[in-house]
C-alpha cells in the first residue's frame, strides 16, 4: 500500500509529519524527503536490499559472487588505481560468458526523479529516465573512469529510479544474462525458457525495489539505529581460542 500510494502521489498513512532524524528537515506526507535524503540510514538499508536482489539474479545466471566480492575495494580488482584508493564496488561477478567474459564490476543505485519537495529534478520532467541516465553517466565518467580503459572488467551501472524505471545498463544486463543462460539449450526450448527467466528476474528486481523504497518511507524515526546485531551473538564457551 505504501508503494502504491507513493507512485500515485497520495498521502501515506503513518507518523510522517515529523522531522528527519538525520538533517532535521520537516517531513512531507508523501514520503519524498525520506526517499531523497542522503544523510539517513534508511536509504543505505534500501540500497542493501536492491544489491541482494541483483546478487540473486547473478547467481541464478551462473555467476560467482562470494562474500569477498560484496563491497570489494576497487584496488583489489586488477584495475590500476593508487594503493590507498578507498572506492568500493557493490558486487564483483565472475564466471559468466556475457560482455566478452570479463569480470563484472557492479555499482547498484536507486535515485529519485523528484526532490524532497516533490518537484521534478532537472532533466526529468521531459526526459523519461532522466535521473537514472544522469546517475549512470556519472558512474562511468566520474566515479569509476579507470575501469573501461583498463580492460580488467566491465563496469555496470545498474540503476533504477524510485518509481521503478530501470537504466540502460540494467536492461542490457538482464537480457544478456537470460540469453547466455539458454545458449546451450536446444532451439525449441530456448526462447520459452529465456522468457521465463526474464519474467522471474525482473519480478525479483522489481519487487525488491518497490519493497525497499516502501520500507525506506515507512520506517520510523529510529531507522538510522541498528535494530538487530549484524551476526548472532555467540556464547562465551563457543568463542574460538
Amino acid at each position: 500500500m505504501v508503494a502504491l500510494r507513493f507512485r500515485l502521489r497520495l498521502p501515506i498513512p503513518g507518523d510522517l509529519a515529523t522531522r528527519c532524524e538525520a538533517c532535521r528537515a520537516a517531513l512531507d506526507s508523501r514520503g519524498y524527503h525520506r526517499v531523497t535524503c542522503r544523510l539517513t540510514g534508511r536509504n543505505h538499508a534500501r540500497h542493501r536490499e536492491i544489491v541482494q536482489a541483483w546478487r540473486q539474479v547473478f547467481i541464478e545466471a551462473g555467476g560467482m559472487v562470494p562474500r569477498r566480492n560484496i563491497e570489494r575495494l576497487l584496488r583489489d580488482t586488477g584495475v590500476p588505481v593508487p594503493a590507498d584508493d578507498a572506492r568500493r564496488l557493490d558486487l564483483v561477478v565472475t564466471g559468466l560468458g556475457v560482455f566478452r567474459g570479463l569480470p563484472l564490476l557492479v555499482d547498484v543505485f536507486c535515485v529519485a526523479p523528484v526532490t524532497g519537495a516533490g518537484q521534478a529534478r532537472p532533466g526529468c520532467l521531459t526526459l523519461d529516465g532522466g535521473a537514472v541516465r544522469a546517475a549512470s553517466r556519472r558512474c562511468h565518467v566520474v566515479d569509476y573512469p579507470e575501469v573501461g580503459p583498463s580492460g580488467a572488467g566491465r563496469l555496470l551501472a545498474l540503476g533504477v529510479e524510485s518509481f521503478g524505471r530501470w537504466g540502460q545498463d540494467a536492461l542490457d544486463t538482464v537480457r544478456a544474462l537470460a540469453a547466455a543462460r539458454c545458449e546451450a539449450l536446444p532451439p525449441r526450448v530456448r526462447l520459452g525458457l529465456r522468457l521465463r527467466l526474464l519474467r522471474r528476474w525482473w519480478g525479483l528486481l522489481g519487487l525488491a525495489t518497490q519493497q525497499a523504497v516502501a520500507r525506506a518511507i515507512s520506517r520510523g524515526g529510529d531507522a538510522d539505529v541498528a535494530s538487530v546485531p549484524a551476526e548472532t551473538v555467540p556464547g562465551l564457551a563457543d568463542l574460538p581460542l
